[in-house]
Parts: structure tokens; sequence; C-alpha cells
């Protein structure tokens, strides 16, 4: 349901989407333990991107360019 104004289908669908995403962050921000691990998994995709992003490691492992 949405109470504002008209929206084109392609708009509604994201406007949904986007009110399912705030209602989920709302739920993990009040449960501390459920955001502790959504907080460690968040650190270890970081510390995964960190290694993709460095050119030395990727040359260390066989694919990057010098």
């Amino acid at each position: 349901m949405y109470l504002g104004k008209e929206v084109e289908a392609d708009d509604r669908w994201e406007i949904e989407r986007d009110f399912e995403t705030l209602v989920r962050a709302s739920e993990i921000s009040g449960d501390k333990e459920r955001l502790k691990k959504v907080q460690e998994f968040a650190k270890k995709q970081k510390e995964a991107m960190d290694k993709v992003l460095d050119t030395e490691y990727l040359k260390s492992i066989g694919i990057g360019r010098d």
C-alpha cells in the first residue's frame, strides 16, 4: 500500500523495496545480537574487498599486472 501520489509501476516497485529495506534495517538496529553479527560480517567483507583492491596482493596470487 502506497499512500503518496500516484507513481509508475517501476517506481512503485523501487519504493516498496526501499521501504522493506528500511523496515529490515530498523529491526536489525534494534536487536543487538543481530546487529553485532551483521557488523562482523561487514568487517570480513571489507577485509576481503581490501585484498581484491590491493594490487600487490593480486600479484602475489598470480592475477595482478605489472
